[in-house]
């Protein structure tokens, strides 16, 4: 079992490009807290209750928010990162920045049931982001409770806080559960070359275009022990603000490293700088 840093496994993902002014990619690992464990000291709240995507964010640029049931601004970031019950029939209490836009706070429950992704057909307009027009995120209650259903998801709550850091030397001993790529979309190319060189199995993606973040970059790999890639959603977008040239790549700890391993191998089939911009 390897010992290698998150710190330096990414200095060696950097360098594996081979191009040596290569902008800082965005990577952040990702630590579950499991009941009864204590935290990184490194971690903090953030000071209002944010989305899990705008965390990540916050983690690219140098902090250690640590999200939990209290701080968690996203109630499908709850369910999927094992913070909240998906069952659980009462919205969760004070400001949270993704609810915040909807008339009345959900419960998790009404998101099982299709009430927010599907507000319109649903009849349930209080849940809609974007207003009277706001259709939901799918047509039909049918579909809400489909794509809900196939949604990769930590359940039951079983974790007290989720924490996003940074590669740097502060954070060196926290080791990743999952280690997040939000990249250009020929960065991600080229760490998918490494991620299949030893196999050459192909790369499925999964994501619907909702919950990028906590489902598709975190929660499956975590629970598949798989990776996944993600175009990120409208929360990403809209409310955290996450550029419209990136795109992710969410990666068990262990398949991180053997990445960065074969793109080491793989430097002189893969001319990255070779690639245009």
């Amino acid at each position: 079992m390897t010992t290698q840093s998150f710190h330096e496994a990414y200095r060696r993902y950097m360098v594996s490009f081979s191009v040596p002014d290569l902008q800082e990619i965005n990577a952040i690992g990702v630590k579950f807290v499991h009941h009864g464990e204590t935290p990184p000291p490194q971690a903090a709240p953030l000071d209002m209750a944010y989305t899990w995507c705008y965390a990540v964010k916050q983690a690219s640029k140098g902090e250690v928010p640590l999200v939990n049931r209290d701080s968690v601004g996203c109630v499908m970031a709850g369910i999927a990162l094992g913070l909240v019950d998906e069952d659980d029939t009462e919205p969760l209490p004070g400001w949270r920045q993704y609810s915040q836009n909807m008339g009345e706070a959900p419960a998790p429950a009404d998101y099982s049931a299709g009430r927010v992704f599907a507000c319109a057909a649903a009849a349930q307009p209080q849940f809609a982001l974007y207003g009277a027009d706001d259709p939901g995120r799918f047509r039909t209650v049918e579909a809400a409770q489909r794509a809900f259903a196939e949604m990769p998801k930590i359940q039951p709550a079983c974790m007290d806080a989720v924490v996003a850091f940074p590669p740097d030397e502060a954070t060196s001993d926290i080791t990743p559960d999952v280690v997040l790529l939000i990249a250009s979309p020929r960065e991600i190319m080229r760490t998918i070359q490494g991620l299949v060189y030893a196999t050459g199995q192909r790369f499925e993606v999964s994501t619907l275009g909702v919950a990028g973040f906590c489902v598709d970059l975190v929660a499956k790999p975590y629970v598949t022990g798989e990776p996944n890639a993600s175009f990120l959603c409208v929360g990403a977008r809209a409310i955290a603000r996450w550029e419209g040239g990136l795109c992710g790549l969410g990666l068990p700890w262990q398949v991180f490293l053997d990445t960065v391993d074969q793109m080491e191998e793989s430097v002189n089939g893969y001319p990255f700088q070779k690639y245009p911009a």
